[in-house]
Formats: structure tokens, sequence, C-alpha cells
């Protein structure tokens, strides 16, 4: 007869001593350092969007949670079961260290990231900003200590190899954004080489996500040691997802002909021609799947794949998720997001509408087949620019008013994170593809960045969302995006084509 035990009865089992094992250190200085990094954790759990217990609970693990890392007494047993924050505690005190990774000397990429911390930003309060996504525990924690942080966009197990550190003595601590794949460490005086306490990030493996952490703790003052790509780290993450994304298509009724991103929830709540055809569909990265067909085009419906994601991080990373969807040989990608918009062109809640995608200095060579929708179907359109120039931005900050300056000279009208860096990734696609894909872009503005020649005054801004223009504008975006799949020429002709790799597909 087996015996089940659940956690708690577990936990019942431990000493005391056991369950503030993750305080042992051979520094009393790192020890020190490190119970002043978990003051965040608390902090974290009632800020984060999946924390369904009401203020007056999770207070009372504060109130726990600080008597425990000060060493006054042991956390009660029933917080590590049944809450929101439970599986990070029980990840916390009882999983061991991962097996370390092998790299090779071109596996890591080290990037530079530099930020003027003393010119005039287009944030606001630009400090208050990088608090909030450093967390402000922890950015008190390494500016009163003087520790310098290490970013590391690759995977746990590989990391200790990529710093040269001893990886046994890395000390985790608990984050609800583990769930997100983003993993904050602290690496003690013991572990190192030099003897010299480090602060790292192990976070998922894309470019922009490495530079926008890299620049946060720079305006922050924090010395970034190490700013790291694990290329091969990438590599695996999209061959994994592109396998993902073949097991999805052996469970759906038909081949996919739009891939579609962002605003999941309004296409499913569209009723006007749409239905599901398909349950939704997990996998993994915090994504889900749902195919989605319409019907209002006679000769042929048109399926919908729609993409949710549950994580933050398919911001910065959505371009790796969109090279493994292309395995799916949709004929056209359907992106919407929110992006910053800098001239006169552009207002707040505007549906804008790129003709141009600007990456650097160069333009992509890639169009965008919603103004070709567009133009074969009488307007107007309420509160949509047509005909924008588009340009891109790792993290708003890097936006001083000076970087915004230069774009607004460049005749630039919006930029985001992502949007240039699908394009991009469509147009490599399209290169070797036997039927190129078409590429849908639409930008909701939510911020105005400011500029020396443009102050924008407003009650409008990434912390201050008029939720009611902002649903109305996601809903006119969903809807523009539908007239532009049905109404463009050059889609429909690649709907009409059977080409060999459609029909390898289920």
């Amino acid at each position: 007869m087996k015996t089940h035990f659940s956690i708690t009865a577990i936990v019942l089992l431990f000493s005391l001593h056991a369950v503030a094992a993750p305080f042992s250190f051979r520094d009393t200085r790192d020890e020190l350092i490190y119970r002043q990094l978990l003051k965040e954790f608390p902090v974290e759990v009632k800020g984060f969007d999946q924390t369904k217990e009401p203020p007056e609970v999770v207070a009372a693990f504060s109130a726990d949670w600080a008597a425990f890392i000060s060493g006054k007494r042991p956390l009660p047993p029933k917080w590590l079961e049944g809450y929101s924050w439970s599986r990070y505690l029980n990840a916390f005190l009882f999983e061991g260290s991962s097996a370390p990774l092998k790299i090779m000397p071109d596996d890591n990429e080290r990037l530079k990231v530099k930020i003027n911390t003393t010119a005039a930003h287009s944030i606001e309060d630009a400090a208050h900003y990088s608090e909030e996504r450093v967390g402000g525990e922890i950015a008190k924690a390494l500016q009163q200590n003087k520790i310098t942080a290490s970013i590391y966009g690759g995977t746990k197990e590989s990391v200790a190899n990529a710093l040269k550190v001893d990886g046994k003595q890395i000390k985790y601590l608990p984050s609800p954004y583990d769930a997100w794949g983003i993993h904050k460490a602290y690496i003690p005086s013991t572990a190192t080489l030099d003897k010299k306490a480090r602060y790292l990030m192990v976070i998922p493996p894309s470019r922009q996500y490495v530079i926008h952490y890299a620049a946060i703790f720079n305006f922050l003052n924090i010395n970034v040691e190490n700013a790291i790509l694990n290329h091969t780290d990438q590599r695996r993450q999209v061959e994994r997802l592109r396998l993902e994304f073949q097991r999805v298509a052996l469970q759906l009724p038909a081949p996919v002909d739009v891939l579609a991103l962002g605003y999941y929830n309004v296409i499913q709540e569209n009723k006007d021609g749409l239905k599901a055809i398909s349950p939704e569909i997990p996998m993994s990265d915090g994504l889900t799947v749902q195919m989605i067909e319409e019907t209002r085009i006679a000769d042929k419906p048109v399926r919908y794949l729609i993409i949710k994601s549950d994580m933050a991080i398919w911001g910065e990373s959505s371009s790796l998720m969109v090279e493994a969807a292309m395995s799916l040989k949709p004929r056209a990608v359907v992106f919407m997001g929110s992006a910053g918009g800098i001239r006169e062109t552009t207002r707040h809640y505007d549906i804008s509408v790129p003709s141009s995608f600007q990456l650097g200095d160069r333009t992509i060579d890639i169009k965008n087949a919603a103004m070709e929708g567009m133009y074969a179907v009488s307007g107007p359109w309420r509160s949509t620019v047509v005909d924008v120039k588009h340009g891109h931005t790792n993290s708003p900050i890097e936006q001083t008013k000076a970087y915004v300056e230069k774009r607004v000279n460049s005749q630039i009208d919006s930029y985001d994170v992502e949007q240039n860096l699908i394009a991009e990734t469509i147009a490599e696609y399209n290169k070797k593809a036997a039927m190129p894909a078409s590429f849908i872009a639409l930008n909701l503005i939510t911020d105005k960045p400011s500029s020396y020649t443009h102050d924008w005054k407003s009650d409008h801004d990434l912390s201050r969302v008029n939720k009611e223009l902002k649903a109305d504008a996601r809903r006119r975006a969903v809807n523009l995006a539908l007239m532009s799949v049905r109404s463009s020429a050059t889609i429909s002709k690649a709907l009409s084509t059977i080409t060999c790799d459609r029909a390898l597909l289920p």
C-alpha cells in the first residue's frame, strides 16, 4: 500500500534547522546581504498578477516572512501549500541546484550596454520605473553593499560555467517571476575566483531582454559586470518551440492560414463571423493557442491560429516564438501591440499602420499588408493613422529625450520593442519559403515619449491607462486586422494556392 504525504506533512517532518538551511553561508556578510535581498519576495507577491489572495492574507504572510528572514522565528508551514506563492517557496526551500551544463567558448556573447544616467529622460520618473522592474529592496541592497550585477540570457544549467563560478553555491531567491523564466540569485563571495559577491539574473535567452535589464541596472548606478547572451540556449529554445508547434499542428482540424499575435481575448470575444474550431491548446513557456475560423469569405474560410502568452518575456522575445511558429507555413502573420508615438502624427489610443519598418539605419524588406487591405476598402477609419514610419527600441529606459529627439529627426513616428524584429524574422523566412508569408502590423499608441521638441502633456502614459479607451482601441485593431486579411489580394491569392509544404501538414 502506497502512502502519500502532502507538502505540509513533509514540512512538518523537517526540523527548524532544515527549514532555515537556505541561510547557511561561509561568510557572515554574504548571509546578511542575502537576507536583505529576500525582503523583495513579499513585495513581488503583492504586486503579481496571479496573486489571488486578499490583502490581509498577503499582509499576514509578509509579516511571517519578515520574521523568518530576520531569524526571529521559523516560517509557519501553512504557507507552503495552497497559496499563490507556495510553489515558489517550496522551490526555494527544498529544490537542489541543477547539474551544470557544459558550454563552448563561442556560446556566449558579451553585450555592452551604456546608459546616460544624468540626461533628461522621456519617462517622468525613470528611477521609479527602474526600481519597479528590478525590485526596490533588491536595488537598495545592491547599492548599499556595492554589489555588481550579472545578467545572463540563458538557462540555470549553463550559467555557472558561463560565469566561471561554483554553481553549488549560487543561492536563488524565491520569486513569482520564476514562472516567466526570470530567476534571481545571489552569488556569495566564496563562489567566485576574485572572492567578490555578485547579484545574478538568469533570464530567457533574448538579446533585447539582456539589454533591457542591463540598462535598468546601469540607470540605477549598479555596475553590470556581465551582460551575456547564450546563443546555444537561444537556439535550443527556438527548436523546442518549433517541435511544440508541430505537435500542435497534429491536433488542429486544418492547416494554419494566419498566425495572429496580440489581443487574444478580444479575438475570442468577437462573434461577428468568427468561431472556435479547436479547443485551447496549452504549450510550454506560458503559451496557449486556439484555432479560430472566419467564414465571411464566400469561397474559403480563413483559419487563424491565435496565440496567447502569460509571460511578459514574449514581448522582447516574440520574434523567436514567431521563428518557431513559421514551421506551420502560415500564409500571413498578424501582429497587434502597443507602441510609443513620438511625433504629432499619432495621439493616445490611435491605431497606427506602418508602411515601413526601421532597424537602426536600415529599412526591413517587407510590406505591411494592412496597407493593401485598407486601400481596397473605403474608409474613413476612426482614430487610425496610416502610412507611418515605425522604429525599434530595446527598452524604455534607454529613451532619454536626446534618444527620442534623434528618432523624431529621422521622421520615425512610433516605436516598440518587438514589431520590427518580427518583421525581420518573416522577411528572412520569405527568402527561403515556397510561398512567402504576408505581414499585417497594427500599433495601439499607449504612450507619448517626450523629446526636446515635443514635451507631451497628458493624463495618459504607461502607468495611467484609460481602460475603456484602450479596450475600444483593441477592438478596432482586431476588426481592422480581420478586414485587412479579407481585403488583401496578396493574401487571398496565397490562401487559394496549394503548395507541397502545406500539403504535408495535417
